[in-house]
Order: structure tokens, then sequence, then C-alpha cells
């Protein structure tokens, strides 16, 4: 049976398909349990594309215990 995805489903396809080194380390850190508790980037700008992949993967990633970490920004979540 086909369900009708939500937009933002059909965002995060689109960007799993461009990005498939990315969605492996992204499974590993949130699998149960992670492969690793903390991801270490230069700029969160080469991590993410935009605001709402931002939120997104930040969420999932604390949910699971781990940490994302730049080396040239602060990332300030209350």
């Amino acid at each position: 049976m086909r369900r009708n995805l939500q937009p933002e489903e059909l965002r995060l396809l689109f960007f799993r398909r461009r990005r498939p080194e990315f969605q492996y380390m992204f499974d590993a850190a949130t699998a149960k349990p992670p492969a690793f508790n903390l991801i270490l980037v230069d700029s969160f700008s080469r991590f993410f594309r935009d605001q709402f992949q931002f939120g997104f993967y930040v969420r999932r990633l604390a949910k699971n215990g781990v940490r994302l970490v730049s080396i040239t920004q602060e990332l300030a979540i209350p």
C-alpha cells in the first residue's frame, strides 16, 4: 500500500539520495546503540544545507545522545 508522503518526508528523501555517505553516518549515529557519540565538523554550513535540516538533524542526534561539535562555530541549543 502506498501512502502519501508529507512535504517534510519528501524533502528528506531527496537529500538522502544526494548525500549517501552523510545518510550512512546519520543512520549509524541514530542506531540503538549509536556507533559513536560525537560528530566533529569544521562548520555547520558544511553539515547542513538549510535551517530545516539543521533543526531536524540536531534534534535526532541529541535524542540519541550524539553530540554535534563544530571547530569554528558554537551551537547554542536551549
